[in-house]
C-alpha cells in the first residue's frame, strides 16, 4: 500500500474515532440512559447536562415543551408520546449545535421521530426516523428494546 493510501486510511480512522469518542465524552447517547431519561423523566443534552427535576423551572419548562409538541401534532398520554396515533419510542429533538434525546420509559413505541428546530429554537418540522436510526439511538443509549 502506498503512503498516500495509508495516510488517507489513518486520517479516516482518526476522524471516526474522534467523532465516536467526542460524542461519548460529550455525553451524547448514553447520557440520556444514565440519567434515567424518559418521556416523563429527566433528559440529557449533547453537552452532557442533565435536566434537574428539583429545579423550580423544570415543571414550567416541561409544560411549555408539551404545549410546543402538541402544536406540531405530538401528544402525550399516560407518560408516553404519540405522533399521528403511533406511540413514539424515541424522540430526537435537534437544534443547531446540539440534540436532546427522549426515550419511552418502556420502549414500547412503534416509531421514532425527529423534531428539527431553527436557530431561534422554534420547531421547523417533525419527521419519522427510519427503524434503523431509532434502533441505533436506543442501542447507543445502552437501552434494550422489546
Amino acid at each position: 500500500m502506498d503512503f498516500l493510501k495509508r495516510t488517507k486510511l489513518l486520517m479516516a480512522g482518526l476522524l471516526a474515532f474522534g467523532i465516536v469518542f467526542g460524542t461519548s465524552f460529550a455525553g451524547g447517547y448514553a447520557a440520556a440512559a444514565a440519567g434515567g431519561a424518559g418521556f416523563g423523566g429527566t433528559g440529557a443534552d449533547i453537552a452532557g447536562g442533565y435536566l434537574d427535576e428539583e429545579d423550580e423551572d423544570y415543571e414550567q419548562d416541561e409544560k411549555a415543551l408539551y404545549e410546543e409538541y402538541a402544536s406540531c401534532g405530538i401528544t402525550r398520554k399516560n407518560g408516553s408520546y404519540y405522533y399521528k396515533d403511533k406511540r413514539i419510542k424515541v424522540i430526537k429533538d435537534c437544534s443547531p449545535g446540539y440534540s436532546v434525546y427522549r426515550f419511552d420509559p418502556k420502549l414500547k413505541g412503534t416509531a421514532g421521530i425527529k423534531v428539527a428546530r431553527d436557530e431561534k429554537g422554534s420547531i421547523k418540522r417533525v419527521s419519522y426516523m427510519t427503524r434503523k436510526e431509532a434502533e441505533r439511538l436506543i442501542k447507543r443509549a445502552g437501552l434494550k428494546a422489546d
